[in-house]
């Protein structure tokens, strides 16, 4: 009996007939056909109860079940004569109950013991061991003295007696002769994710049964797979192996799958994205030249190599579909701004897309800034602009009076509505989940798409998680932009830091304290921002003041705070991270992180991006308080380097791939065995032939049905199961 629960072993029953039913010859197994989309709960021996608990798993399909794959092994197939048998190790045993019985122990707990015995021992011979299991008195009417058993588990000495404590068994049941082996013993076992009230027998049992009589579908993958197994016997394989070699074999067909189905998504997403334009835009030299000269400033060679790729997907015959990911402090603003103009000035309109009211806001404060001399007409539209003020610009959007618009989700609420969008800007597109880009996608007639981010992507990710999308990448900082200086704070230099910070506060310039949380936790000991500002105002810096911003303000709160630092009323500002992108105060010099063990090391390179925006040197200082060998070697890279490429490369070493996945939706395609980024090169073989099948005219007739299949697109070309 399993220990975990009071699961009944197959073939162990006190109705002879009912052991015969409960574990059936290979005859009546072969009647048995399970398809993927059977629920679980139907089956026999499951049943609404314990179709609850397998749904904690995850499992409510026979599908479900076939793909929940043990996450490890254990060998049962060497049977240890009870004679022979070394203390301290997991063993298979196989023998004759002697000898059971029952006894109650202090506190009212049944005690099951039963002797077991090498066949043909007799009396005080040695090849003897002593089963017992605790609080299960319902074992004395499964097992009888005559019974033979195979028993799995630690033997120990005990009280000078060989012992094995609540040890799996199986009997050796006389219908069972001519049936088919034990899922249990006797072979190498799997063993599988469980959750409460489910047993690792009864698991194994089922998955047992289903995984027999399974029937796959055939899918492209099983025509490239270089070993031909087909997904039956891969399941077989890689439950319930013959040899180490099946497991092995089996993890590769589905390496192959997993790798295959994500490669056939980034196919059909790139193709469905790069749709035929219905009117080509023209960038003329004179037109060039009239955008630049809204720029103050002179544009650097990397900004013009991307506008010059850019402008090319804009006068191409299809839509674009970009990616600008370039480092903090780049000049991605003003490249999607020359984009938005280009569009602007040949009859159509732009959307930029941010994740925070923020963010949007400081992307309207500086492009209303730039075309403030300018006959074009941008409007911000959040979930602070309510009333009039919204309808006014809904109005001048459906109109096309409104040439740009800058929002957050407000933008894609079914009640906005554009004349002709020709352009969408999605920012910190990593935030936003596919439904949205489609989202902002359908308010226009198949417009173009730049999407940017100022996280840099590792090239493995840029090859897989985005390999739909055309890449552009900026690294040149503008001329006069110094790096930022980069300090560990351990809390014995943390009086040396505060007088840097109190020289740059004398001489004019202002700082930011940046915290992670926003009041005092219990669960945490950690600074809070609110108790922070009111010490940093009457104990530290009394002569400057304090002000305070995190994510629990009202939208209109904190906008007016952050324009109190931007104007200099406040010399410092405390903050959560809601200050890690759209913040643009050149006169900040200073950024203090504090306990910077919480913070990854993407958004702590964010949060310097904040400081040395302006001529003067900045000064990102990184509380470090207690930190584990992990912790500090992240926040060393960090402190080493302010080049976001590197930190990225270096944050996908440490973090691990399995971090990163999650940066994108990518549907069916979720990786339980081979992580594409562990090997990179075997993922880009697959992609290829994923490639070649879907774009080869020799595959249409196979196309249709396997598309439906794999979930890649539906009747109007959108993407379904991708999220």
């Amino acid at each position: 009996m399993d220990a975990e629960a009071g699961e009944q072993p197959t073939g162990a029953s006190a109705d002879p007939a009912a052991r015969g039913r409960a574990y059936a010859g290979k005859e009546a197994r072969a009647a048995d056909r399970f398809s993927a989309e059977q629920r679980l709960q139907f089956l026999q021996g499951v049943g609404p109860k314990r179709a609850a608990l397998l749904e904690k798993l995850g499992l409510v399909t026979v599908g479900d079940l076939v793909r929940h794959f043990p996450r490890r092994y254990e060998d049962r197939r060497q049977l240890t004569p009870i004679s022979r048998v070394e203390p301290g190790s997991m063993q298979v045993l196989y023998g004759e109950i002697a000898d059971i019985r029952s006894r109650l122990l202090r506190g009212g707990q049944t005690l099951i013991e039963a002797v077991l015995v090498d066949k043909g021992s007799t009396g005080a011979l040695p090849g003897r061991i002593h089963l017992v299991w605790f609080h299960q008195p319902h074992l004395l009417e499964l097992l009888r003295a005559g019974m033979h058993v195979y028993a799995y588990g630690e033997a120990r000495i005990h009280r000078d007696r060989l012992q094995m404590t609540s040890p799996e068994f199986e009997i050796d049941s006389v219908e069972d002769s001519e049936g088919e082996a034990s899922p249990h013993v006797e072979r190498i076992v799997p063993i599988y994710p469980l959750t409460k009230g489910i047993s690792q027998r009864y698991l194994r049992g089922l998955a047992y049964r289903i995984v027999q009589g399974f029937t796959g579908d055939v899918g492209p993958y099983d025509h490239f797979h270089p070993d031909g197994l087909d997904e039956s016997s891969a399941l077989r394989c890689i439950h319930f192996p013959d040899e180490w070699k099946d497991v092995d074999a089996g993890r590769a067909r589905f390496i192959f799958e997993e790798r295959f189905v994500f490669a056939s998504h980034v196919v059909f997403r790139r193709q469905s994205c790069r749709c035929p334009v219905k009117a080509r835009y023209t960038v003329t030299e004179e037109l060039d030249r009239k955008i630049r000269s809204v720029f103050p400033f002179r544009l650097t060679a990397e900004q013009d190599r991307v506008i010059g790729e850019i402008s090319r997907d804009l006068s191409s015959e299809s839509s674009m579909y970009r990616l600008l990911q370039g480092d903090v402090g780049t000049g991605k603003t003003a490249i999607a701004l020359y984009a938005m103009l280009v569009c602007v000035r040949n009859g159509t309109q732009a959307a930029l897309l941010a994740p925070t009211e923020v963010l949007a806001e400081q992307h309207h404060r500086t492009i209303t800034r730039f075309l403030s001399p300018h006959p074009v007409r941008v409007e911000l539209l959040t979930g602070s602009v309510r009333g009039e003020r919204r309808q006014e610009i809904l109005d001048g959007l459906q109109s096309g009076k409104v040439h740009i618009v800058i929002g957050t989700q407000a933008l894609i609420q079914d009640s906005v509505k554009l004349k002709r969008l020709g352009l969408c800007v999605i920012d910190e597109q990593h935030r936003f989940g596919v439904i949205e880009r489609l989202k902002i996608r359908k308010k226009g007639d198949e417009p173009h798409v730049l999407v940017m981010t100022a996280t840099p992507i590792p090239r493995s990710l840029c090859l897989t998680c985005y390999g739909d999308l055309d890449l552009s990448v900026l690294r040149e900082r503008p001329a006069g932009r110094r790096p930022v200086k980069t300090l560990l704070v351990p809390p014995r230099k943390r009086s040396s830091a505060m007088e840097l910070i109190r020289s740059e506060l004398a001489a004019g310039r202002q700082a930011y304290f940046i915290y992670p949380l926003i009041e005092e936790s219990e669960a945490l000991s950690l600074p809070a921002a609110v108790e922070a500002r009111d010490k940093l105002q009457q104990e530290v810096f009394p002569e400057h003041r304090v002000g305070l911003v995190h994510g629990g303000l009202p939208s209109d709160v904190k906008e007016s705070e952050l324009d109190r630092f931007r104007a200099g009323h406040y010399q410092i500002l405390v903050a959560t991270v809601v200050v890690e992108v759209g913040i643009d105060v050149p006169n900040a010099t200073v950024i203090v992180i504090e306990d910077a063990s919480r913070f990854g090391l993407a958004q702590l390179h964010q949060l310097r991006g904040r400081v040395g925006r302006g001529g003067e040197q900045g000064y990102c200082l990184v509380g470090v308080s207690t930190a584990s060998r992990d912790v500090m070697a992240r926040l060393e890279v960090f402190a080493a380097t302010d080049d976001g490429f590197k930190i990225a490369e270096e944050d996908l070493k440490l973090r691990g791939p399995g971090d990163y996945l999650g940066v994108r939706q990518s549907g069916k395609a979720n990786f339980l065995l081979g992580n594409p980024l562990e090997d990179l090169e075997g993922f880009l073989r697959v992609q290829e032939l994923a490639q070649r099948f879907w774009t080869d005219e020799g595959n249409a007739p196979y196309r249709r049905k396997w598309s439906r299949q794999l979930e890649l697109g539906g009747a109007e070309g959108e993407f379904v199961g991708l999220d």
